[in-house]
């Protein structure tokens, strides 16, 4: 884990097995999630089903810094919207 309990970088993410459709619908509902983790989500479902991301490279995009995708990302995590997998 990285700074506040955020993964490192040493891993990829993908979205959750879920159907997109459902899964984006339910992300966007899901009250537990702050309005960072929604945004980024929004931009993941722009991806391919099964294209890997990095913090780093969400976060070149953006004016968002990495540390603040990560705990986006890790928060989504947590919540079963995406998972980690090795590079």
């Amino acid at each position: 884990m990285g700074p506040a309990g955020t993964p490192q970088d040493r891993h990829e993410w993908t979205r959750a097995g879920t159907p997109a459709p459902l899964l984006d619908r339910l992300v966007f509902r899901d009250v537990e999630l702050s309005y960072e983790a929604r945004g980024l989500f929004g931009e993941l479902v722009l991806l391919k089903d099964g294209e890997k991301f990095s913090a780093e490279s969400l976060a070149a995009g953006t004016p968002n810094s990495v540390t603040t995708v990560r705990t986006a990302l890790a928060e989504l995590a947590a919540a079963g919207y995406l998972e980690q997998v090795a590079r």
